[in-house]
């Protein structure tokens, strides 16, 4: 891996690679999800299947467990431990009677079982006194007897199913066991290959007592690195050795041994398959391929074709199916056969490795083009990946021109400059300049496309001015030649900006010369440098352990731009191609995100099961997705969202209310529905006040960060108050809306009495009440009346007056539990104008604030 390399030259420390723990075995609904399906490519350190249903493969790595459920088709990681960090699977072993349940044994953190195919898990290590386990046994005749190899402690034998282990290593002369091997015939019957060249013992007890068989094999052949037994006659078992590649076979359960090949060329013999139906049938994966004996071991041949690798790791047979082989490779993944082993093909659905160098959109189409340790990738939907260009090229960067995306440039590691004129499709070397260098970053001029920079790892810059065709270095001024990356200011492309070992340089015409622009930045080793292209005075600069700086003088000066980041080792920065003042940062601890004008980093790692993030991008055409390519697993894709908080106010209602969690880039269409006597004055996104709002209001998800949303009302005060009451009906109307009365208005001494509060709040007046004097007030404005039940007079303002001087019997009264005062009297009072309609027996107030 190229970074690595780099870094170790630089005598800089590597962290160990981060897991996320936080989501379990399902992730949350926007959490960063893994878009490539198939297997990293390295370090396979484990491969079963169950023999219940041969289609459920388990594959052990050391960054966690990947299980296919569909024969190999496609792989999925699953979570083991959500408390811990790294898991390094190291031992799987199914079930032989349950299709889903399987054991898997780690590197430090113990013995764990599924019952549900690697979805959920259970820690299985009561009495086990070391957590570092090599390998798994399970007895198929009694499945609660299960017997545990470790690398430190010995052999733990369990008789109810897991839940507790005791120590079974009586005469063993090491207690680092390779591996555990059952008679398939007779349970009792036990083998362990042993570390420290101790070769192999067997138990005929059940593990309780142990005697070594290792007659015929001496010295370093005692190193055993593979161990088989024959199905159909368990007597008959193969070793295979570490060193020397030999082949030992044993006719009598392991008391005699004899080589049954000179070796295998100068390599090691990493494991042994028999056929379960054909045990003449022998296959022997090595570090220089595969091998396969029709004559029970007599003769080898090589029988690797289609394997792109020869150094193999592990071999398995379909229990049902003796035709369907499965080998892992050492660093290109896994590989199929249908014909018992005569021809193989890859079954990396996905992309299968582990380092992701760097991921670049098509700004036309949206497809996507990716740089790994091994080899260049292109999806056209960004869920299907095709490896394209040259078999085993470590690419390193990618770069679309911008005045025309069917041409790209990618770059390697000392294995030259690439150039694709079909989006990708197919490549051709462009030159062998850089055939001995280290490409680190490709920057094609935006207005003509005829220049291209190149910065090299230990060289400096390089540039053409035909189209790559050829090249001459650009150093002068440059204090580093070791150039991370590169960036064209978009308004001025003779100005040129780039991140060395030694800090930020710039230059103003073009490459010609190189000035340093440091002053502010404290940790001069940067990675990345990238310009806001809507506004090309403001520049951020990635650090090898400095966080970000950020300049908004064109580099003339730098701030320390890292609050927040937790991990300020920052590989890559990606601007949102719509809004660039949105920045996410790729570190070596996860992905950091930043929105408009804030300056504190915001964690964004959720479902990331590697937090080395190498390369970071935004689709062009759908900026809500955020792209994160990784060091060890593989490609992963998050929309981003935001929230708003809809804040409730008196006098309306909004639609959509709550907290709303909303896709980044996206609008939300807010309906504003003020109360009746009410309008809407003002609204408030954040601390942003925006007056005279339509009751229909937009807010993007792009130029604003998760806020609250605010609608303030006020009381609308009319012109004129129009209420229209009905002579025994409880409805009246306000405006020509429709209220409701405590009771309808009466005829009583031919004048219109009436419940009078709900018509003077309306009027914007208040009623109160005294029970002592049995005393009604009604206020409005400068006027108080004052009225009591049974009393012919009122008082206006203090003056005394007739309610109705031709007829003293109109009073106010109680009225089943009502208070009824005169309507006339009381809205004339008040300065209300008052008709009377007596066909439709129905009285108009009208009121003129």
């Amino acid at each position: 891996m190229r970074k690595k390399l780099i870094i170790t030259i630089l005598a800089l420390t590597l962290l160990v690679f981060f897991l996320a723990i936080n989501e379990g075995t399902k992730g949350g609904k926007y959490d960063f999800v893994g878009v490539s399906s198939g297997l990293p490519s390295i370090n396979h350190s484990a491969i079963a299947t169950s023999p219940v249903n041969p289609k459920l493969i388990y594959v052990g790595t050391k960054i966690g467990l990947y299980v296919s459920d569909d024969s190999g088709e496609s792989f999925w990681q699953r979570t083991i431990d959500p408390s811990q960090e790294e898991v390094w699977v190291k031992a799987a072993c199914p079930s032989p009677v349950e299709e889903k349940t399987v054991f898997i044994g780690t590197y430090g953190k113990g013995l764990f079982l599924s019952k549900d195919g690697g979805f959920s898990w259970e820690p299985m290590n009561n009495g086990l006194t070391s957590q570092d386990i090599e390998t798994i046994a399970i007895d198929p005749k009694n499945t609660n007897v299960i017997y545990v190899g470790t690398y430190g402690s010995g052999i733990f034998k369990s008789v109810n199913g897991g839940k507790s282990f005791s120590l079974k290593s009586k005469d063993l002369p090491t207690l680092r066991i390779k591996k555990i091997v059952l008679s398939p015939q007779d349970s009792n019957i036990v083998y362990a290959v042993l570390y420290d060249n101790a070769g192999i013992f067997r138990s005929d007890d059940c593990g309780n007592n142990w005697t070594e068989i290792n007659n015929g094999i001496s010295g370093s052949d005692k190193d055993i690195s593979s161990f088989a037994i024959d199905p159909i006659n368990d007597g008959t078992i193969y070793a295979g050795t570490h060193t020397y590649g030999k082949l030992f076979k044993s006719t009598d359960y392991g008391e005699t041994w004899n080589q049954v090949n000179k070796k295998f060329t100068e390599s090691f013999i990493s494991d042994i398959v028999v056929d379960f139906k054909n045990p003449n049938l022998i296959y022997v994966a090595t570090g220089e391929g595969l091998f396969r004996s029709e004559d029970g071991g007599v003769v080898f041949k090589k029988s690797s074709n289609g394997l792109p690798n020869s150094y193999l790791t592990h071999l398995l047979i379909n229990p049902k199916d003796q035709n369907i082989l499965f080998t892992s490779t050492f660093d290109a993944g896994l590989y199929k056969s249908t014909d018992a082993g005569k021809n193989w093909i890859s079954k990396n659905k996905g992309l299968p490795f582990y380092s992701v160098e760097m991921l670049k959109f098509n700004p036309k189409d949206s497809s996507l083009i990716i740089a790994t340790d091994n080899g260049l990738f292109l999806s056209k939907d960004r869920q299907v990946f095709s490896k394209v260009g040259p078999e085993g090229v470590f690419f390193t960067c990618i770069s679309f021109d911008p005045s025309d995306p069917n041409y790209v440039y990618a770059g390697t590691y000392y294995k030259g400059l690439y150039k694709s004129d079909d989006g990708g499709s197919t490549w051709k070397r462009l030159t062998t300049a850089f055939d001995n260098l280290d490409l680190w970053d490709i920057e094609i001029d935006s207005k003509d496309y005829k220049v291209i920079y190149v910065a090299t790892y230990n060289n400096g810059v390089y540039k053409s001015t035909d189209m790559g065709n050829s090249f001459k270095q650009i150093n002068s001024g440059l204090k580093s030649k070791d150039v991370y990356a590169l960036s064209i200011d978009p308004t001025n492309t003779q100005i040129i900006y780039a991140a060395t070992g030694l800090g930020a340089f710039k230059s103003t015409n073009g490459g010609t010369t190189w000035s340093e622009i440091n002053k502010g930045i404290s940790n001069l080793f940067l990675f990345d440098i990238e310009v806001n292209p809507k506004d090309p005075k403001i520049i951020y600069a990635a650090s090898n352990g400095g966080g970000v700086y950020k300049s908004t003088d064109s580099g003339a000066s730098w701030i320390d731009f890292s609050s927040g980041l937790e991990n300020k080792k920052v590989y890559d920065i990606t601007l949102n191609p719509r809004y660039p003042n949105v920045l996410a940062a790729g570190t070596e601890g996860g992905v950091f995100f930043l929105e408009n004008y804030t300056t504190t980093w915001e964690k964004m790692s959720d479902g990331l099961t590697d937090l080395k993030v190498y390369s970071l991008v935004f689709n062009p055409n759908n900026i809500s997705f955020l792209y994160a390519g990784t060091y060890q697993g593989g490609l992963f894709r998050k929309q981003v969202t935001r929230t708003i908080k809809v804040l409730q106010a008196e006098g309306g209602m909004v639609d959509p209310s709550g907290t709303l969690e909303v896709v980044f880039g996206s609008e939300v269409v807010f309906n504003i529905s003020p109360d009746p006597g009410y309008k809407l004055k003002e609204i408030y996104v954040g601390s942003n006040k925006y007056e005279n709002p339509a009751t229909i209001f937009k807010v993007t998800l792009g130029t604003t960060y998760n806020s609250t949303f605010r609608a303030v009302f006020e009381k609308v005060v009319p012109s004129n108050i129009v209420i229209t009451l009905q002579i025994g009906n409880q409805i009246f109307t306000v405006n020509g809306e429709k209220r409701t009365l405590d009771s309808p208005p009466i005829i009583k001494n031919n004048r219109t009495l009436l419940p009078i509060r709900a018509v003077v709040e309306v009027l914007g007046g208040t009623v109160g009440w005294d029970g002592t004097e049995r005393k009604v007030t009604v206020s409005l404005g400068s006027k108080i009346l004052e009225l009591w039940i049974g009393k012919p007079t009122a008082k206006l303002n203090g003056k005394d007056t007739p309610i109705d001087a031709t007829n003293t019997n109109v009073v106010p009264e109680i009225i089943n539990s009502r208070t009824m005062l005169p309507l006339r009297f009381v809205a004339e009072s008040l300065g209300a104008d008052v008709q009377w309609d007596g066909t439709t027996k129905t009285i108009t107030i009208t009121y003129t604030p």
